[in-house]
């Protein structure tokens, strides 16, 4: 008997490890007979002008959902229930209007497959470096949370967004230290305990 050869759903997300900002899942899938588009891979290793431009291509060829969880959210429930639940929305948003999802794998990047979500799915390590659908999603995950956060900086100049996207970068790191935390903006626990910032300040 012929191996059953399943389409594939790609789904990751960005921003976990954040001090600020939201949290960014996206879903993608290619319709049978899409164009293979040349240098998809993880986002980290291209260039902000790469992704653009490939962002550009994926919405072009491909089905896609997005969802987010923001910093507020975040502050409530921890990253890793914010991080399953825009991994459950994404994918669920962009299946829902699928008829026949016993013909569909859901490739989740990362070691865990997304909880109470009753489809076929397997959890791949580096999965944006393996395999084209994740990388994909990868990408437009990553410029739909960089424009987010360059918003963000035309609210908040103080702070480099458009720069280092709310990563706990030295930069970022003495911005907290000099303007304080934003509320609804930064992630309390991350601040408190991965750059050691305490204080009213913040």
């Amino acid at each position: 008997m012929e191996p059953k050869i399943f389409t594939r759903i790609g789904v990751d997300e960005v921003g976990r490890g954040c001090f600020a900002g939201p949290i960014v899942a996206c879903a993608v899938l290619f319709p049978y007979g899409s164009p293979i588009i040349k240098g998809i891979e993880d986002s980290k290793m291209l260039t902000r002008e790469q992704r653009e431009e490939l962002d550009k291509e994926i919405r072009k060829h491909a089905i896609i959902a997005i969802s987010c969880r923001s910093a507020n959210i975040i502050n409530q429930i921890g990253i890793n229930w914010a991080n399953q639940q825009v991994l459950r929305d994404s994918a669920g948003r962009l299946i829902k209007h699928i008829v026949d999802m016993d013909r569909y794998c859901i490739l989740v990047d990362g070691k865990f497959k997304i909880g109470n979500f009753p489809f076929r799915q397997q959890a791949i390590k580096k999965g944006d470096q393996k395999v084209y659908e994740i990388g994909a999603a990868s990408i437009v995950a990553k410029v739909f949370r960089d424009r987010l956060m360059a918003k963000l900086e035309q609210k908040y100049p103080q702070f480099k967004f458009s720069k280092h996207a709310g990563y706990g970068t030295r930069e970022h790191i003495e911005e907290i230290k000099k303007f304080g935390k934003i509320p609804g903006i930064h992630r309390d626990k991350f601040i408190h305990f991965e750059c050691g910032i305490y204080g009213n300040n913040i």
